[in-house]
């Protein structure tokens, strides 16, 4: 009897899957099963990250959820318009302590790429959480100023050009809008632009483009941040996927320092988000200026700490938090809160001659997810991104 059916008129030539053929009456030996387990996994699916595999009784179906495709802030993509190419970007948050870069209050229930966006410059309100500056738009014929003027399933569309985008922060140039083919922005055309008037040399975070041939003197500015290429074909080639977190250096994000303060030694942690949100320490943000610090009382964990309140926004809090001791013990998750370590602060000799060090364990966003099935106890997922 023939070994497979790789040649078999069942099968195409060639196609490697060197699956076992038993015809009726033949014997079934164990090395069979083995190359049949080993054909089918060959031939198998592997679906990578972002895929989903449904099976039904008939069919299998692997497909690319809308969900995951627009997960990662700044992601840039391509949409087609009235039969134009155009570039969107969705947008991130952008955090820092230097002029320019204001953390604002932002609607819970704001959507990045468009509908909702209400922002606060001061004072705390329920239904907002702290989130990074405006970020305003500097290209040729954008149909947006600010970061602010979203409006619902209006999304952000630039000419799709060959050569880089990329956020800098720098002074607004005032640039005007001009009337196009969207009615509903062109209401708002005369609004926005005498708001770009007024922010006319205001430090903000800009979204700009540059030319393939100006790129090799935009590039090497300080405070340039690439977001994505674009080839003559019109293809990208996606840079950033993060936040931003600037400091007019490059430091990953909960990066932790220590120092010493009128005799204490304290440390501060670089911004970093939960779930999109900037942490406290106390009643304030980790990308306040100057940064708010904490006592180091001995040995110890920097930890975040999330708590969960019901029937409101997740989590209910963030807050960076000293553990003190060798192990986090005592700190496991409740049904109310959870901790996830970033650092450790190690300690040798006491008084005056006591040594510090710091072994980073987390530098990145956070992400934490809880789940509570019926009576069941909450589970408390932590990942990093970024």
């Amino acid at each position: 009897m023939p070994d497979s059916i790789n040649n078999s008129p069942r099968v195409p030539n060639g196609s490697g899957t060197e699956l076992p053929f038993v015809g009726a009456g033949d014997a079934v030996r164990p090395a069979m099963f083995n190359r049949l387990a080993e054909g089918i996994d060959r031939s198998t699916i592997q679906p990578g990250k972002g895929l989903r595999v449904t099976k039904t009784s008939s069919s299998t179906i692997v497909s690319s959820p809308d969900i995951f495709e627009k997960a990662h802030p700044f992601k840039a993509f391509r949409l087609a318009t009235n039969g134009t190419a155009y570039l969107t970007i969705k947008i991130g948050n952008f955090f820092g302590g230097t002029a320019g870069v204001v953390n604002e209050w932002r609607a819970n229930n704001t959507v990045v790429d468009g509908g909702d966006v209400a922002y606060t410059t001061s004072g705390y309100k329920e239904g907002y959480h702290g989130q990074g500056a405006e970020i305003m738009f500097d290209v040729a014929d954008a149909n947006y100023i600010s970061s602010k003027h979203y409006l619902n399933n209006k999304p952000l569309l630039m000419p799709l050009l060959e050569g880089l985008y990329y956020i800098e922060l720098a002074a607004w140039s005032g640039r005007q809008l001009v009337a196009g083919n969207d009615v509903t922005i062109n209401a708002k055309i005369a609004e926005w632009n005498t708001y770009s008037t007024a922010m006319k040399g205001v430090v903000r975070p800009i979204i700009k483009y540059a030319t393939k041939e100006q790129m090799e003197d935009v590039l090497p500015r300080m405070g340039v941040i690439p977001i994505c290429n674009v080839d003559k074909y019109g293809r990208l080639f996606q840079v950033l996927a993060s936040d931003i977190f600037y400091r007019g250096e490059r430091v990953r994000p909960g990066t932790v320092n220590t120092f010493t303060k009128e005799g204490t030694r304290q440390f501060v942690a670089y911004p970093f988000t939960v779930n999109r949100v900037v942490p406290k320490v106390g009643d304030k943000y980790l990308d306040q200026n100057p940064p708010p610090s904490i006592t180091i009382t001995g040995e110890g964990y920097v930890a975040v700490k999330c708590t969960y309140v019901n029937d409101k926004f997740f989590p209910r809090t963030a807050e960076l938090v000293f553990v003190p001791g060798a192990t986090m013990a005592g700190k496991e998750d409740t049904e109310t809160e959870s901790y996830f370590p970033i650092a450790k602060i190690n300690v040798t000799g006491t008084g005056t001659n006591a040594s510090y060090s710091v072994v980073q364990l987390s530098s990145s966003n956070l992400i934490v997810n809880r789940l509570k099935a019926g009576a069941n106890t909450a589970s408390w997922w932590w990942d990093e991104i970024g």
